[in-house]
C-alpha cells in the first residue's frame, strides 16, 4: 500500500521541520563566538585578517577581480538526518540552490531590476555588487569513501555528521541538516576551507518542491538562506553589524542600522540617521525582498577568497570539470559502468555480490548488507546523533543503551502526519470521540511547505473519527501537489490513512487501544506502477516547441522525459507531475527520441523504450497552420476573486512551463504598487496577493511569463 510505505519510511525519522512564514534566525554570530573561545583558533583567525587587510590594502573597488577570469568555488553538498535518499530529486533541489547563488553573487538574478529600477535612487552613489565568483558542485575526483564516481555530483545522503568534514577540504562545504530552535543557518566569520563549510536548516535549502523533509516554506523559497550564510562564510557581517548605530559592518557603501528588518519593510525605513539597505542579502527579510549585494560587499568578499580560499581556487579548476574516462582498474565507479571497474561497454561484467568483499556492489543497499543476497542493513542507534535509528523509538531515545522517550501521555498516544498539497493555509481538522467531543483540532498550515506536519492526541481506549477540511474544497491531492495524511500509533500501526482525494472534506473512522468499533481495515492495492507511454503529439505555431501527452499510470506521483535529436549520444531531461510535457528549444524540420520513466512508491522505474518523433518545417504555410497549429500560451489565466476586494486578491492559473513568473500591480496613474517574482514549476497555481495597503479605487494587474502578458482590472474597496 502507498501509504503504508510511505509513513512508516517517514515515521523512522524526525519529523517536526514544518516552519511558516517567521522572523529569520541566523547563527553565525553565536557560532563565530564559541569558535573564538579556541585560543588556536583566534590566533588562525587573526592570522586570516592579516592576511586579507594586507591585500585589501593594495586593492580598491575600482581595481576589482577582472570578472573574465572568474574564480570557481567547488562545493559539495552534505544532507545529514534526512528522510529522503531520492538522489534525483535532491539533485534536483541542489541545482536550483547552485543557479540562485550564481545569480545572486553575480547580480543577474531576475529581482535585481528592482534595486535598479526602484531602490537604487535611495542610496546615492552606491552600486549593486556583481561578485567574480561562480559555484559549481564538483563532479570529478571525489573523495574516497563516499560512493561516488566521476561524473556524479558530489552530493553525500545521511554519510557525513558535524560542520566539519576532514576529507573534503578545498570545498565549500553545505550541511543541510535540522539545526534546532528553528535557526535557518550558520557559518564561521571567514571560512578556512579546511572541511568546514555553511550549515543550512533543511527547511531552507534549495527552491520550490521538496524531497521528503528538504522542503521550503513560501518566505524561504528562493534559496536566500544560503545566499545569505555564505556571505559569512567570505567575511560579510549582518547589514547591521550586530550592534547598535555605533557599530559598522566594515563595509563603506552599507548604510549603518540599529538592528534587523523582517519580513518585507516599506522601502525608505531610516535608522541612525540613514536609510536602511534591508534589500541587501545580509539583513533578515524574507527571501523575495532581498535581492543585492552592494559593490563594496563583492570587493570583500573577493579579497576574502584571493587571500585565505586559494585552495578553493585550485581544487576548482580541477574537481569541477568533465567526468574522467572509466579505466576499470582505478577502484572508481565512472563513466558508463555499473559497478566499481565493471559492466558498461568497456569494463568486464559485474560478478554477483558476495556480501563479504567490503564493496556495495550487485542490488546491495550498502556496503556487503542488504538486497536480495546478503543480510539486511542494520544502523546501530548511538543515542547522540540526531536520527531515530537501530530500535530507537524516538530520535536518539527508546532502544537499549538509549534513555526512554518522554511522554506525558498515559494513555493511547496517537501521531497524526499530514502532508498538505501547496496550501497548507486551505487545511483544518478535527479528532472527535464516538459522543462528538472534539479530542484534538488543528490547522491551517503554511503554504507551500510540502514536509510532513506531525501532531499528536492522547486517547483513552474508544472509537473515534477523524474529519480534514479544505477550504477551496479540492481536498490535498493532487492538482496542487501530492499531498496525504495518516493517522498511527507509538509501534507504528496504522490506524487510518488517505490519499487526500477528496472534496470539501473526508471522515475516517479508528480505534485507540484495540477497541472494537465494527471496522475492518480494506486490503491494500496492488502495485500498478510502469513506464509512461507517449499518446500524441500537440504542434504549435511557435515550431521550436512541441507538447508530448500521455495517459496517467496507477500509483505514480511524477514523470521523467528523457529526450535527444536521433543519432546523438547525450539525453537531455525533464520532469513534471502532470500528464503532458512541453519540450522547448527544438530544431525545426529534426528528428528526434524520447523515453519515459515513472516515480513510483518504491522508487523510479526503469526508462521505458525509445520512441521517435520529428518537428515541423520552419515553412508551414498559412492554410497548413490553421489545420494543424496552435498558439502557444506559456500561461493561461482562469480567475481573480473577490473583485472588488478588500485585503487579499486570490489568482487562478495554469503554467505551462517552469521558470520565472512576474505579476505586477499599477494605479491609474501608471505607478507600480505591488511587484512580485516567483519561480514556480508548471501547472495549476493558486496566488494571494495581498492588497490591504492598497488605497480604494482601481487597479491593473499585470502578470508575465516569457512574451506573454495577462493583464486585467480589479478594484479595491
Amino acid at each position: 500500500m502507498k501509504f503504508l510505505r510511505l509513513f512508516l519510511t517517514l515515521f523512522t525519522f524526525t519529523l517536526l521541520t514544518n516552519l511558516s512564514a517567521q522572523e529569520r534566525k541566523c547563527g553565525s554570530t553565536e557560532h563565530h563566538a564559541i569558535l573564538m573561545e579556541d585560543p588556536a583558533y583566534q590566533q588562525n583567525f587573526r592570522e586570516r585578517m592579516a592576511a586579507f587587510n594586507e591585500l585589501a590594502k593594495e586593492r580598491t573597488t575600482q581595481s576589482r577581480l577582472d570578472c573574465e577570469s572568474i574564480v570557481t568555488i567547488p562545493i559539495a553538498v552534505h544532507f545529514q538526518g534526512i528522510s529522503s535518499n531520492d538522489r534525483t530529486c535532491l539533485e534536483d533541489l541542489v541545482n536550483q540552490q547552485i543557479a540562485t547563488l550564481n545569480a545572486d553573487f553575480q547580480g543577474s538574478n531576475v529581482d535585481i531590476d528592482s534595486w535598479t529600477n526602484g531602490t537604487a535612487s535611495l542610496f546615492p552613489g552606491v552600486s549593486n555588487g556583481e561578485t567574480c565568483v561562480e559555484f559549481c558542485v564538483a563532479t570529478s575526483n571525489h573523495p574516497a569513501g563516499y560512493n561516488l564516481g566521476d561524473g556524479q555530483m558530489a552530493i553525500t545522503i545521511n554519510q557525513t555528521t558535524g560542520d566539519r568534514v576532514n576529507d573534503w577540504s578545498g570545498y565549500m562545504n553545505i550541511f543541510v541538516t535540522d539545526i534546532g530552535d528553528n535557526i535557518l543557518g550558520y557559518s564561521p566569520l571567514g571560512g578556512r576551507g579546511n572541511g568546514d563549510g555553511v550549515v543550512i536548516a533543511k527547511f531552507a535549502f534549495g527552491g520550490t518542491g521538496a524531497c521528503g523533509d528538504v522542503s521550503t516554506s513560501s518566505s524561504l523559497d528562493r534559496g536566500r538562506t544560503l545566499t545569505h550564510e555564505i556571505g559569512h562564510f567570505f567575511l560579510l557581517d549582518h547589514i547591521w553589524g550586530d550592534g547598535g548605530c555605533n557599530r559598522d559592518d566594515g563595509v563603506d557603501d552599507t548604510p549603518n542600522s540599529d538592528g534587523p528588518n523582517y519580513g518585507c519593510p516599506q522601502n525608505g525605513k531610516v535608522a541612525c540617521g540613514s536609510t536602511d539597505m534591508h534589500m541587501n542579502y545580509m539583513d533578515y527579510t524574507n527571501d523575495e525582498c532581498m535581492y543585492m549585494f552592494s559593490a563594496g560587499q563583492s570587493s570583500r568578499m573577493e579579497n576574502y577568497v584571493q587571500s585565505n580560499l586559494q585552495s578553493f581556487v585550485r581544487n576548482g579548476a580541477t574537481v569541477c570539470g568533465p567526468p574522467a574516462e572509466p579505466t576499470c582498474d582505478d577502484g572508481i565507479q565512472n563513466g558508463a559502468e555499473t559497478g566499481v571497474d565493471c559492466g558498461g561497454p568497456d569494463c568486464a561484467d559485474c560478478p554477483d555480490p558476495t556480501c563479504d568483499d567490503g564493496v556495495q556492489n550487485g542490488d546491495e543497499t550498502g556496503v556487503d548488507c542488504g538486497g536480495t543476497a546478503c543480510s539486511p542493513c542494520v544502523t546501530e542507534p548511538t543515542c547522540d546523533d540526531g536520527i531515530q535509528n537501530g530500535q530507537e523509538t524516538g530520535i536518539d531515545c527508546g532502544a537499549p543503551g538509549c534513555a526512554d522517550c518522554p511522554t506525558n501521555c498515559s494513555e493511547n498516544l496517537v501521531f497524526i502526519l499530514i502532508r498538505p498539497d501547496n496550501y497548507g493555509s486551505e487545511t483544518t481538522w478535527t479528532l472527535q470521540d464516538e459522543d462528538g467531543n472534539e479530542m484534538a483540532s488543528g490547522g491551517p498550515y503554511v503554504d507551500f511547505n510540502r514536509a510532513v506536519i506531525q501532531e499528536e492526541a492522547c486517547l483513552p481506549s474508544g472509537c473515534y473519527t477523524f474529519t480534514i477540511f479544505d477550504a477551496f474544497a479540492d481536498g490535498i491531492c493532487c492538482e496542487y501537489g501530492n499531498g496525504e495524511y495518516a493517522i498511527v500509533d507509538l509501534n507504528n500501526n496504522i490506524l487510518a490513512s488517505s490519499d487526500g482525494l477528496f472534496n470539501a472534506s473526508e471522515t475516517k473512522s479508528f480505534s485507540a487501544g484495540n477497541s472494537d468499533c465494527g471496522t475492518t481495515a480494506p486490503p491494500p492495492p496492488a502495485d500498478l506502477c510502469t513506464a509512461a507511454i507517449p499518446t500524441d503529439l500537440e504542434y504549435f505555431n511557435n515550431i521550436t516547441r512541441v507538447r508530448i501527452n500521455w495517459d496517467a499510470i496507477p500509483d505514480a506521483n511524477r514523470y521523467q522525459i528523457q529526450y535527444r535529436e536521433s543519432g546523438f549520444t547525450n539525453w537531455t531531461q525533464v520532469s513534471t507531475s502532470r500528464t503532458r510535457k512541453t519540450l522547448r528549444n527544438l530544431f525545426s524540420s529534426t528528428e528526434y527520441e524520447i523515453r519515459f520513466r515513472s516515480r513510483c512508491p518504491e522508487g523510479w522505474t526503469d526508462y521505458g523504450p525509445i520512441y521517435g518523433f520529428s518537428t515541423l518545417s520552419g515553412r508551414v504555410t498559412a492554410d497548413a497552420a490553421e489545420e494543424t497549429l496552435s498558439e502557444y500560451e506559456p500561461i493561461v489565466f482562469n480567475k481573480m476573486y473577490p473583485n472588488p476586494t478588500s485585503a487579499n486578491l486570490n489568482l487562478d492559473y495554469e503554467l505551462d512551463i517552469d521558470g520565472p513568473v512576474n505579476i505586477t500591480v499599477y494605479d491609474m496613474l501608471g505607478r507600480r504598487v505591488i511587484e512580485k517574482s516567483l519561480q514556480q514549476e508548471e501547472g495549476h497555481q493558486k496566488i494571494n496577493l495581498p492588497t490591504v495597503d492598497l488605497q480604494s479605487g482601481t487597479y491593473i494587474l499585470q502578470i508575465t511569463v516569457e512574451n506573454q502578458q495577462i493583464v486585467r482590472k480589479f478594484i479595491k474597496d
